[in-house]
C-alpha cells in the first residue's frame, strides 16, 4: 500500500499536501477513527432494561422460567460494554498515531485553498462515493484535522469546495451517491 501511495499521487500535489495525508486518508476506516459510544450505550442499556424485565415475576411466567434469556442479555449487555472500551482504546490510538503525523500532512504555506481543492478532490470525494460508511469516515477524518489543528489546512475552504462541487455534482448523481453526501455534508 505504501508504495502505490507513493507512486499515486500527481506531480503537482507536492507543493500542497504531503503522501502522508493520502497515506492516513486511504489506510485507515471508520473503525480507526470513530467509537459510536452512545449507539453501544443505549444498546448496553436497553439490554440491561430486557434482563430486568425478564427477572420480574409475571402473572404467566416465572423469573426461572426466564433466566436462560436473562442471563443471555446479561451476557451480551458485559461483552458490549467491553467491546465499547476496546473501540474506544483503538480510536484513541489511532488518533495518536495520526495526531503525531499530521503536521506534515499540509505543505501549502500559502495556497491553502488550492490544498484544499485537491484533497477533496482526489481523497474525499472518490472514497464518499463509494458508500454511507466511507461518506461517514470522510466526514470524520475532517473533523479530525479540524480537531487537531492542521497547520496549512482550513476546514472553512474545504467546507467551501465541498458545497461548490456538490451543489453542482448533484443532477448528475445517482439516489446513493446523494445520499452519501448528505451524510458528508451532515
Amino acid at each position: 500500500l505504501a508504495k502505490v501511495t507513493i507512486q499515486w499521487p500527481p506531480l503537482h500535489f507536492g507543493s500542497t499536501y504531503h503522501t502522508r495525508c493520502s497515506k492516513a486518508f486511504f489506510s485507515n476506516t471508520l473503525y480507526d477513527i470513530f467509537c459510536p459510544e452512545a449507539v453501544y450505550q443505549s444498546e448496553i442499556d436497553r439490554l440491561q432494561r430486557e434482563e430486568e424485565r425478564l427477572l420480574r415475576p409475571t402473572g404467566t411466567a416465572t423469573p426461572e422460567d426466564n433466566t436462560p434469556a436473562a442471563e443471555r442479555a446479561k451476557k451480551t449487555a458485559v461483552a458490549l460494554a467491553a467491546d465499547l472500551e476496546s473501540q474506544k482504546k483503538h480510536v484513541a490510538a489511532s488518533r495518536m498515531a495520526m495526531e503525531s503525523k499530521a503536521g506534515d500532512f499540509f505543505i501549502a504555506k500559502r495556497n491553502i485553498k488550492q490544498a484544499a481543492t485537491l484533497f477533496f478532490a482526489h481523497c474525499v470525494y472518490p472514497r464518499c462515493m463509494q458508500g454511507p460508511d466511507d461518506a461517514l469516515y470522510c466526514a470524520q477524518f475532517i473533523l479530525q484535522l479540524h480537531k487537531l489543528n492542521v497547520p496549512h489546512f482550513s476546514t472553512m475552504h474545504l467546507f467551501d469546495i465541498m458545497i461548490v462541487a456538490s451543489s453542482r455534482s448533484m443532477f448528475g448523481m445517482t439516489e446513493g451517491e446523494a445520499a452519501n453526501i448528505s451524510i458528508l455534508l451532515n
